[in-house]
């Protein structure tokens, strides 16, 4: 039988794989010489899966470009040498519009690399590439038969296309559960599914089934994990509007709340803030605002904590940044100020904390008088107990 490409094309399988081979290659060498550390090579490509701002970041300054071009390079390879596999294994008649299709796939992947040879950065080659081809390759191999599923389901992908068989039985599940009639049941396939699909890292169609969840819970749920799932990957932006799409507010200010914590975490305090600020419950919103100033006091900016203490309304989340503050600032050698903040402190279970902590400093200072002041004005026996324990231990050493 005569294969259609052969029909359309005139030319042989030889001389159509060959064609296939070489548009792959793109004129380039399949392994090129890179001057990049092995180790270096491995981390970059690894944290690109999880975060790429972090993948960046582990490159110093100077081979930031030798990084992207290796990169670059290296991921194109991985791809091309991987379409070309699922080719090879697209065997049969009924396989040719698969097949022909990986073709047109193949001969578009050199266009996709910009004019620089390069792309400006991991994030970019990740979305802009990767994630691309990844999607034109599950549309192709979902329309492959059940035969060629097992059989594709033996591949060893390369790291960023390893989920691509993983999906297909999932694809397989989505028209089933939309048919369902009843809304619970569609509601609990459809979560499932989703969940499914961002286990398989899979973002993307997760987001789109997700919005066909009927019962409102359930959504909002599914919602949430996507907007995790894009936390752990760096996307807080995506990950914003997909909060912002969810309809009940208790679920959006939990998340939201999460969302300051890794903000305030990588540095980026302006916009912690603003996330907090949007947070509707007034437990919630406190509790995001300390952790904001609890971040700052750690990282040794004591006059912006403190300032945001007046935005706090709830008592236990200032008593909670008054403590840190008071704790870093005993740290720092500041002990007459830790003590004087300590006294502001109405809350006794917090005072006692910092009291504890500012006792410590002191003792591995060698300035056991004060230390035991200190102690001694714990207002439970039971943390008093332990503090002057710590200084016994401490004295005990010898090193005093």
């Amino acid at each position: 039988m005569t294969d259609p490409i052969q029909q359309r094309f005139g030319i042989s399988d030889t001389l159509q794989e060959s064609l296939l081979i070489q548009s792959m290659e793109h004129s380039q060498p399949e392994q090129t010489a890179i001057p990049l550390p092995p180790d270096l090579t491995i981390k970059i490509f690894c944290m690109l899966n999880v975060h790429s701002q972090q993948a960046f970041a582990c490159v110093s300054k100077n081979m930031n470009l030798l990084a992207l071009i290796a990169a670059t390079h290296n991921e194109q390879a991985s791809i091309n040498k991987f379409v070309k596999f699922i080719f090879d294994n697209l065997k049969g008649d009924e396989l040719t519009p698969q097949r022909e299709k990986l073709t047109l796939l193949a001969e578009k992947i050199p266009s996709m690399i910009p004019k620089e040879g390069h792309f400006p950065s991991l994030l970019s080659l990740k979305h802009d590439l990767i994630f691309k081809i990844k999607k034109q390759l599950i549309d192709i191999i979902k329309t492959c038969n059940s035969k060629t599923d097992l059989q594709l389901k033996c591949l060893e992908p390369p790291h960023f296309m390893h989920n691509i068989c993983r999906l297909l039985p999932i694809y397989g599940k989505i028209r089933p559960a939309m048919l369902i009639q009843d809304e619970s049941w569609r509601s609990l396939a459809l979560t499932n599914i989703c969940q499914n699909l961002l286990d398989a890292n899979d973002i993307e169609n997760s987001l789109e089934i997700a919005n066909f969840i009927p019962i409102e819970l359930w959504k909002n749920s599914s919602l949430q994990r996507i907007s995790w799932a894009l936390n752990k990957q760096g996307d807080i932006n995506r990950s914003l509007t997909v909060v912002n799409s969810m309809s009940d507010r208790e679920t959006k200010d939990s998340t939201l709340n999460s969302i300051v914590l890794l903000l305030s975490q990588q540095g980026n305090i302006d916009k912690s803030l603003t996330v907090a600020n949007s947070i509707s419950d007034r437990f919630k919103k406190n509790s995001s605002i300390a952790i904001v100033a609890i971040t700052l006091a750690k990282q040794g900016d004591i006059d912006r904590s403190l300032a945001l203490i007046d935005s706090i309304s709830e008592e236990k989340s200032k008593n909670s940044v008054l403590t840190s503050i008071s704790e870093v600032l005993a740290k720092h050698g500041d002990i007459d100020r830790s003590l004087a903040l300590v006294d502001t402190i109405p809350e006794k279970s917090f005072k006692d904390v910092a009291l504890t902590h500012i006792s410590k400093v002191l003792i591995d200072h060698r300035d056991v008088e004060r230390s035991l002041t200190v102690a001694h004005s714990i207002s439970v026996e039971y943390s008093k107990a332990k503090a002057l324990k710590y200084i016994s231990m401490r004295l005990s050493e010898g090193h005093l």
